[in-house]
């Protein structure tokens, strides 16, 4: 590719369609720093993003990022890793992650997923990442969790320690792939409107420690497989304004020691304490708080 591009300090888009032999961009690209709309169809042929693309701090469209399948290339001065996707804050359009980026993070512990309102799925990649501890999603509105479901549960990392799921706009229930965490000590739920249930499956986390579950407006009932739950030691439950009751074997919890119930009114009343229709299955909770 011509040099000269390099020269256009003012581009704010650049769109590369039909070029099929294209094998990497132009190693100098950090210095267009006004580039805003990045946009390539062909990306079979390249082979990697140049070093210092995460320079490129205006930049809000780039459709697919691809890192170099050989990992010494990747650390070499002329490739960029994945590092370089950390820094490009400004991105709004990305719509999938590529199965590439991930599959030689064999190494990695922590995910975050954040601030995608584009993105519908992510990838049959979590075979790959057999490290993986924490998994965070935040303001993610579009993507849909289920919709790469397999029937046998491969997508799933078995090692994940905590999920933490936010912003999700689509989200109706957590996908089947759940009851294979049974590694899971911790679950985050948070901001997800359109949340209407907690599958049975949850019950084959019996590894899980906390669950806090905030601002589900839709959400109605829990599952009675949370009785399952024998480990679990702190149960959160916030702003959920139309959850109705908790489980009825709430009493199985024998290790949880704390319950907080904030803002809402349906359990406020089933469980005020001493007089409360159900007051009886958690008052053996030693710590119990409602807060308005």
């Amino acid at each position: 590719m011509s040099c000269g591009l390099l020269q256009l300090t003012s581009l704010q888009t650049l769109k590369l369609f039909r070029c099929r032999e294209l094998k990497e961009l132009p190693r100098d690209i950090k210095k267009l720093v006004t580039l805003k709309h990045l946009e390539i169809d062909c990306w079979e042929s390249l082979t990697h993003m140049p070093y210092g693309i995460g320079q490129l701090n205006s930049l809000q469209t780039l459709p697919l990022f691809v890192v170099s399948k050989e990992l010494t290339a990747s650390s070499s001065k002329h490739c960029g890793g994945i590092d370089e996707l950390n820094k490009l804050n400004n991105l709004r359009d990305v719509e999938s992650l590529p199965e590439e980026l991930l599959q030689n993070l064999a190494s990695l512990e922590y995910l975050k997923i954040w601030g995608c309102p584009r993105l519908k799925s992510l990838p049959r990649f979590m075979q790959h990442l057999t490290s993986l501890k924490v998994l965070v999603i935040e303001k993610c509105e579009e993507l849909d969790l289920c919709i790469e479901e397999s029937d046998d549960g491969t997508q799933c990392v078995t090692t994940l320690q905590k999920l933490k799921i936010s912003g999700v706009h689509r989200l109706i229930t957590l996908p089947k792939w759940i009851d294979n965490v049974t590694s899971l000590k911790r679950l985050d739920i948070y901001l997800c409107p359109n949340l209407t249930s907690l599958p049975e499956e949850i019950g084959s986390l019996t590894s899980l420690l906390s669950l806090e579950i905030n601002d589900c407006p839709n959400l109605t009932s829990l599952p009675e497989e949370i009785g399952n739950l024998t480990s679990i030691r702190e149960f959160y439950i916030e702003e959920c304004p139309n959850l109705t009751s908790l489980l009825e074997g709430i009493g199985n919890l024998t290790s949880l020691q704390t319950l907080i119930i904030r803002k809402c009114p349906h359990l406020k009343e089933r469980y005020q304490e001493g007089i409360g229709e159900d007051w009886h299955k958690i008052a053996h909770i030693p710590d119990f708080e409602y807060i308005d």
